[in-house]
């Protein structure tokens, strides 16, 4: 294994060390002072919790922008070559190593690497899967260029009453000029509850995008309408955040109107009304003005 950090080969590096160091600091400040991207719907694919996806960076490729956002004990890997990027939003250390190696062999040489998310949170989720992504590098036979590593101390802010927030929670790679920003999404679609569905219901992370077929494909998955998600769909807020979320006082304004889209959809919605009979994938593809247009 190697890990480069501003060019200086770096051996069995901690988390605390890595997080320390002069470099990464300096990194992590200049991403926070530039002005955060506000990315519209057209020409972006966007990752959903639990999801990531490998693209290739070809010149005539609609797809200009790939991000997430949300992340708050979650984190957001960024890994690039000459011609590939992978981007992933990992909710949990279970799924490092899987959605890594993933998308890490369709790359070569020498990965730059981008990693974002987590604070120093009260509950700790965040420095496990800190730690786990670290592991990882450390262990892998490729070479991993550390760009940005801004997690747990170096994405804390502390308000006057002491609570705790992520400083950075969204983020996006340009494919034209393979530059990682900070940024938040007008649109997280297309269709984020049969994704949500997907996911929660196939217990493991997902790849969003079929790298061949420049598509998003959601294959056939088994799931019956579930009536009884109806009365968490008109949850108060309160219920929501407390029950559904790791870090309830620093969730996007958005966070529980999704959640209780995604209830109400598992509640209405079986996997004979998005298949039909014949069991067929759901398509994605986007058209000359850079939309998802279902197939």
């Amino acid at each position: 294994m190697v890990v480069l950090i501003e060019g200086t080969i770096h051996e069995h590096l901690s988390i605390d060390a890595l997080l320390s160091n002069k470099y990464i600091i300096s990194q992590m400040n200049s991403l926070l002072n530039d002005t955060p991207l506000i990315v519209v719907e057209n020409f972006s694919l966007f990752i959903n919790q639990g999801e990531y996806a490998t693209l290739e960076m070809k010149t005539d490729s609609l797809i200009q922008w790939v991000g997430t956002e949300g992340a708050t004990t979650c984190h957001i890997v960024a890994m690039y070559d000459e011609r590939f990027v992978g981007l992933a939003h990992i909710d949990g250390e279970s799924s490092v190593f899987h959605i890594m190696k993933s998308m890490a062999d369709k790359l070569s040489g020498e990965i730059s690497l981008c990693v974002i998310g987590g604070f120093e949170d009260d509950k700790n989720y965040s420095l496990p899967i800190s730690e786990e992504l670290l592991k990882y590098v450390c262990s892998s036979e490729q070479t991993f260029n550390i760009i940005y590593w801004g997690t747990l101390q170096l994405n804390t802010r502390t308000d006057n009453d002491k609570l705790k927030y992520p400083l950075i929670s969204g983020a996006v790679f340009n494919l034209r000029n393979r530059t990682f920003s900070r940024a938040s999404f007008i649109s997280r679609g297309p269709d984020l509850e049969l994704r949500s569905t997907w996911y929660r219901k196939s217990g493991n992370s997902i790849n969003i995008f079929n790298q061949t077929s420049h598509r998003i494909e959601i294959p056939y998955f088994a799931f019956e309408a579930e009536p009884g998600f109806l009365r968490l769909s008109m949850a108060p807020d309160d219920f929501l955040l407390t029950n559904c979320s790791t870090s309830s006082h620093c969730e996007p304004e958005y966070f529980c109107h999704d959640v209780r889209s995604a209830f109400y959809y598992r509640a209405t919605t079986s996997s004979n009304d998005v298949f039909g009979p014949t069991k067929r994938p759901a398509v994605y593809c986007m058209d000359s003005c850079g939309k998802w247009v279902k197939q």
